[in-house]
């Protein structure tokens, strides 16, 4: 039957997308922290 294969390949996506969330997140408070520090380096610069 193709309903298991079909509901495999279901929560095959919903683990790929989780997994890319949770790849995501350090990723995101990085990227955060990198424009403070460059608006930081700005300000500093700029004075």
């Amino acid at each position: 039957t193709i309903a298991p294969t079909l509901y495999g390949w279901i929560a095959d996506q919903i683990s790929l997308i989780g997994a890319y969330r949770l790849a995501a997140i350090p990723l995101f408070i990085s990227f955060i922290l990198f424009l403070i520090l460059r608006s930081l380096n700005n300000g500093k610069d700029k004075i």
